[in-house]
């Protein structure tokens, strides 16, 4: 963390936490030393002084020129930069900002203040959107492209702002015009993180607009293309570099603010040059342009939205060039004569006097030249433009009617014999500049001497009383035109004060009347409202009742459930969950309205939010088998969107039910498939070696047929006894049982049995059976069981122990049969009573051809055999399967 918050360049100071607690201490103490040196607003005096010299530095290194920034601006940054560095002359930081070129650097960087954000102060871009955009389209060729120039752009964010707005503005209207802006700044870094468009604080953007316009690359937003393609950025300084043209609208907000007057001034022309006729200038809340009324007009005052004055001629400021000499600084550029001074010329050709061009306003847009310096007279306080505040005090009154009958009238105004204090008489001419189908904007007021009257009576021919009584009338005279000027004077000032007054309560008095009719259509509007809220009301306390009781079943219904399901929104918030929920996570009543993704789960599961988004994104749902961290039980999940009534996803519901029991019978399934498909294998392996050997030994087809259909029978026997007993193993005596059974019938004296209680393992009871069987098919043949007087004796027991491998021997003997010769030919029953059973059962076989019968023994492994009865059927094994 550190090391990221060293790296954003936001930290002054980066040192061990043993030091830091000195470097406080210092931190304090400079703090403590210069505060005296400040003045009552904390800024100090002595920087104040230098800052002509720190901007010239500035301008030298970096090219850019903050000489015409708010003074108290600049020295609130110096006195930062100074306070870092703890250095309290302000002639030693010049000197270490003139030694450094990174102090330029840091300085550079504290002067520009980048705070930007998308959609800064919302509701000015939604009136832009909707009642200046629009216009911007209406009438426009596909091919007249929409030029934007965002003056002032930071990193970027009210550039894809705009971008957007015009966006929606071209799918409402279903334009394709194409849009241009160009976004400028005077810092570099920040041009270039414009331009990568990689955003990770997305505030101020909706999220449908979030949704809609931009896209999630790791852990950054990019615009989409069709918003990235409209932008283009460049560095670009409003006060020294030239600037784009035709532009269709400007937004330049929160820049002004740190200029001072000249080169807001400056700038304004600027911006008056770029647009088009007509064209548009966006600016911030706190900026204002009373100073540049001639310049623009209010199109949206609330919202610090104008419009051009296009009956001024476009004009650029002097952008000189920073190493220009002082001859070339003092030179200027000559230009063509514009309308105004055309029109202007041409009205008063025909008397060629001294004039001023004015506006509605009263403030002078063009002078004639030198000569009208003999009717000026400039009034105390600040400097204005305004005619009636700096014409002659004698004259301002009677101007004054002249101008206000020339632009109601919009007729030519001639008075004759003003005068002018310290000059002759002079006719006024005041007369309109009148352009076709407009009302006049500009008149021309112009003075003339008067014409010469006639030459006065010699005064010779005067008496001494005539002399007297005339000396008498010119002090007199001379007295009341002192006093005449002096209530000209105060009638001035006076008429200025009524005329501010009036003006201020016919405002007031419109607010007023406004205010009351609105009042009046509001009263109207409410009585109709309350009575739409009565009924409506009504109509709620039933809605409530159904409401209440549904939320009453919804209750109980989630609380009966054993299904563990959460509710979450569209942010993975969680807005309900049923009481089995808290199998799975953590949870606990105080969680709802909590990210599902602060809570401890549960599961074996990290990919929750990715699942969650994909279904957010494809409605599709998402199923997954998850097993507790613990391994203890085992979950199905199923996620699917939350559509409400009106068929809207929002968010998603999760469900989790518990297969614990359905997974553990699928795995005893698989294990039960595998033994099958074992068993069944080596079946069909016994099968084929029958088959194959009972071919050899048969001399015809029926032969074969009956040979094997016997032993194919036997077979089957010892298998539906393998079913019985769920494949657990068969008792020897049930073996024997069932292998002699088809040769003795139910006389139970041809056989005797011996030995302990034996159960035999399931892979020996075929291979023992089908040995059996062949025993018994050769006594009734040739042996014991084909006289009368025959029978078999089987014996079985464990023989071995005491260091010796145990092993279990069965013992097959004949008696009472016919006497047995040896044969030479020897056949199947040869091959299963001796080769099968020795290969299949790890056995060893012994046959003896005794005078009183065969005696045949076999010994295995004692793992082949167990001492006990067949282990009853358990349940949940597979069913029986009947004999073919």
């Amino acid at each position: 963390m550190p090391s990221s918050a060293a790296a954003t360049g936001l930290v002054d100071r980066v040192a061990s936490v043993e030091s830091l607690p000195a470097k406080v201490l210092e931190h304090q103490a400079y703090l403590a030393k210069v505060e005296e040196q400040k003045g009552a607003d904390g800024a100090r005096e002595d920087i104040r002084e230098s800052l002509a010299a720190i901007t010239a530095l500035l301008r030298k290194r970096l090219k850019h020129d903050f000489s015409g920034y708010k003074q108290n601006t600049l020295i609130r940054r110096i006195q930062r930069r100074m306070q870092v560095l703890q250095i309290e002359a302000v002639s030693a930081y010049a000197e270490h900002l003139r030694r450094e070129p990174s102090e330029g650097d840091a300085l550079f960087r504290e002067l520009l203040i980048g705070v930007t954000q998308f959609f800064r102060d919302e509701e000015p871009f939604e009136a832009l959107k909707a009642n200046i955009l629009p216009s911007l389209l209406a009438a426009r060729d596909a091919d007249d492209p929409i030029r934007v120039w965002v003056a002032g752009c930071a990193t970027g964010e009210e550039v894809y702002s705009l971008a957007v707005l015009l966006q929606e503005v071209l799918a409402v209207h279903r334009s394709e015009a194409k849009v241009t802006i160009f976004a400028t700044d005077i810092d570099p870094q920040a041009i270039t993180f414009a331009r990568t468009a990689r955003f990770r604080r997305m505030d101020g953007l909706s999220p449908e607009r979030l949704q809609r316009w931009f896209v999630m690359d790791g852990e950054d937003y990019i615009p989409v293309h069709a918003i990235r393609e409209m932008c283009v950025f460049s560095e670009h300084n409003l006060v020294r570099d030239p600037p784009f043209s035709r532009i269709d609208l400007i937004s330049c907000r929160n820049v002004l603010i740190y200029m001072d007057n000249d080169f807001q001034h400056r700038v304004m022309q600027t911006f008056h040059y770029a647009l088009r006729p007509g064209g548009y200038l966006f600016i911030g809340p706190s900026e204002s342009i009373s100073r540049e009324s001639r310049l623009f007009r209010a199109a949206d005052k609330k919202h610090r939205i104008l419009q051009r004055h296009d009956s001024v001629r476009a004009t650029l400021p002097e952008f000189l060039p920073q190493a220009a000499s002082g001859a070339a600084a003092k030179a200027t550029t000559t230009r063509t004569e514009d309308q105004i001074d055309k029109s202007a010329r041409r009205v008063m050709a025909k008397h060629s006097p001294a004039y001023f061009v004015v506006d509605r306003h009263h403030n002078i847009v063009r002078y004639s030249g030198g000569e009208t310096g003999r009717y000026l007279e400039p009034s105390e306080g600040n400097a204005s433009l305004d005619l009636f505040a700096n014409l002659a005090r004698s004259v301002r009154t009677r101007v004054r009617h002249a101008v206000e009958r020339a632009f109601s009238s919009g007729q030519a105004i001639e008075e004759a014999s003003l005068k002018v204090e310290g000059s002759e008489l002079v006719d006024l001419l005041v007369e309109p500049i009148v352009e076709a189908g407009r009302l006049p904007g500009l008149v021309v007021v112009g003075f003339r001497p008067s014409r010469p009257q006639g030459e006065r009576a010699p005064e010779g021919d005067a008496s001494p009383a005539s002399k007297r009584d005339i000396e008498a009338l010119q002090q007199e005279l001379h007295a009341l035109q002192i006093r005449h000027q002096a209530t000209s004077d105060e009638l001035e000032s006076q008429i200025e004060n009524m005329k501010s007054v009036t003006e201020e309560f016919q405002s007031v008095n419109e607010e007023l009347q406004s205010s009351n009719e609105e009042l009046e259509t509001a009263k109207e509007e409410m009585q109709s409202v309350n009575e739409e809220l009565q009924t409506i009301n009504n109509e709620l306390h039933g809605k409530n009742d159904l409401l209440m009781q549904a939320n009453n079943d919804l209750q109980n219904l989630l609380d009966s459930t054993q299904i563990a399901t959460i509710f979450l929104d569209d942010e993975l918030c969680i807005r309900n969950f049923t009481p089995a929920a808290r199998e799975v996570f953590s949870l606990r009543e105080g969680d709802r309205g909590r990210p599902v993704t602060d809570i401890v789960s549960l599961l074996s599961y990290d990919k929750l939010r990715e699942d969650v988004g994909k279904v957010q994104r494809t409605l599709e749902i998402v199923e997954h088998q998850l097993d507790l961290k613990d391994e203890s039980a085992a979950y199905m999940m199923r996620i699917r969107p939350y559509r409400t009534v009106a068929n809207v996803i929002s968010g998603v519901v999760m469900t989790f039910n518990n297969v614990s029991e359905q997974k553990q019978q699928h795995d005893h399934l698989q294990v039960l498939m595998k033994e099958l498909q074992h068993r069944t294998n080596n079946l069909f392996a016994v099968i084929q070696a029958m088959a194959r050997q009972t071919v050899r030994t048969s001399a015809s087809l029926a032969d074969f047929e009956e040979q094997f259909g016997a032993r194919v029978q036997s077979l089957a026997q010892s298998n539906s006894l393998l079913i019985d007993q769920q494949w657990k193993g068969v008792s020897v005596d049930k073996l024997i049982e069932a292998q002699l059974a088809p040769f003795v019938g139910s006389d139970s004296t041809r056989f005797e049995m011996v030995g302990p209680t034996v159960t035999m393992t399931a892979e020996t009871v075929q291979t023992l059976g089908l040995a059996l069987h062949e025993l018994a098919t050769n006594a009734s043949k040739y042996g014991a069981l084909s006289t009368p007087n025959g029978k078999v004796v089987l014996r079985w027991s464990f023989v071995g122990g005491n260091g010796a491998s145990e092993v279990f021997k069965l013992e097959w003997q004949e008696i009472g049969g016919p006497h047995v010769k040896p044969s030479t030919r020897k056949g199947f029953g040869h091959f299963v009573t001796d080769q099968m059973v020795t290969r299949s059962l790890d056995a060893t076989v012994q046959a003896d051809l005794a005078p009183d019968g065969l005696r045949w023994m076999v010994q295995m492994p004692a793992s082949r055999a167990r001492v006990g009865r067949s282990p009853r059927p358990v349940e949940g094994m597979p069913p029986k399967f009947s004999q073919p």
